[in-house]
C-alpha cells in the first residue's frame, strides 16, 4: 500500500512537471522546394458555341461625281474608193440577131464575159457601160438615129460574168453598128455608189473624182 502511494506520488509530479514545461520555441527555417510535377494531359475542346444573329447593313455610300468627257478623237482620212474600168471592142461582124428579120420582139445583140463581174459586186456596187465616140464617153442608153426615120435603142443588160449589149428597132428590123465599136466598162465600189447628188453618167466627173488616169 505504501509502494501504490509512492507510484502515485512520482505520477503527479510527472504531470506537473510535463504541464510547466510546455512552451513553443522558435518556428524552423523552410524546407526545400519539391520537384514540379508533370503536366497533367489536355482536355477535350470545348463545342462551337451558336452562330450570332446578322449584324444591321450598312448605309449605301454617297455616288462619286461623273469624270469629264474625254476629247473627240480626229477623224481618220476617206479611203480611196478604186474604179475598175475595162475596154471592150465590137467588129460589125460581131454582132448576133436574136431572130428573123422584122419578127416583133427580135433585137441585135454583143455578149461580153468579164469573170470580174460578180454575184456580190452586183449586190453591192454600181455597173456603168459607156460608148466611146471620138475620144467622149457617152452612158448607155442611149438612143440612135439612121436618118431613115428608123430609131435605134442601144441598151445593155448585166448578170455574173457578162455584159450583154441589145440594138432595138422600132420598125424590129436587124441592124448594127458600122465597123468596130468601143465600149467602156466601169464598175464603181460600194463605198463610192451611194454619193448624193453626183452624176454617175458623167464619166469625167467621175475620173476626176476618183482620180482615175484615162486611158482612152
Amino acid at each position: 500500500m505504501k509502494i501504490l502511494k509512492l507510484l502515485t506520488f512520482a505520477l503527479l509530479v510527472s504531470v506537473v512537471s510535463l504541464t510547466s514545461c510546455e512552451k513553443e520555441g522558435p518556428a524552423g527555417k523552410d524546407g526545400i522546394a519539391g520537384i514540379d510535377g508533370k503536366d497533367g494531359a489536355d482536355g477535350e475542346d470545348g463545342k462551337d458555341g451558336l452562330n450570332g444573329e446578322k449584324g444591321l447593313d450598312g448605309k449605301d455610300g454617297i455616288n462619286g461625281k461623273d469624270g469629264i468627257d474625254g476629247k473627240d478623237g480626229v477623224d481618220g482620212k476617206d479611203g480611196t474608193a478604186q474604179l475598175k474600168v475595162f475596154n471592150f471592142s465590137v467588129s460589125q461582124t460581131s454582132w448576133t440577131n436574136s431572130g428573123t428579120a422584122n419578127q416583133v420582139g427580135a433585137y441585135t445583140f454583143y455578149n461580153y464575159t468579164n469573170p470580174q463581174i460578180t454575184p456580190a459586186m452586183l449586190d453591192s456596187s454600181m455597173v456603168m457601160v459607156y460608148q466611146v465616140i471620138a475620144n467622149k464617153l457617152l452612158p448607155l442608153p442611149r438612143v440612135l438615129f439612121t436618118g431613115t426615120g428608123t430609131v435605134l435603142n442601144l441598151n445593155y443588160e448585166i448578170s455574173p460574168g457578162l455584159v450583154e449589149l441589145k440594138i432595138f428597132a422600132n420598125d424590129w428590123g436587124q441592124y448594127l453598128l458600122t465597123g468596130t465599136s468601143l465600149f467602156r466598162l466601169v464598175i464603181i465600189p460600194a463605198n463610192a455608189a451611194s454619193v448624193p447628188g453626183f452624176s454617175w453618167d458623167n464619166y469625167e466627173e467621175i475620173v476626176k473624182k476618183y482620180a482615175y488616169k484615162e486611158t482612152i
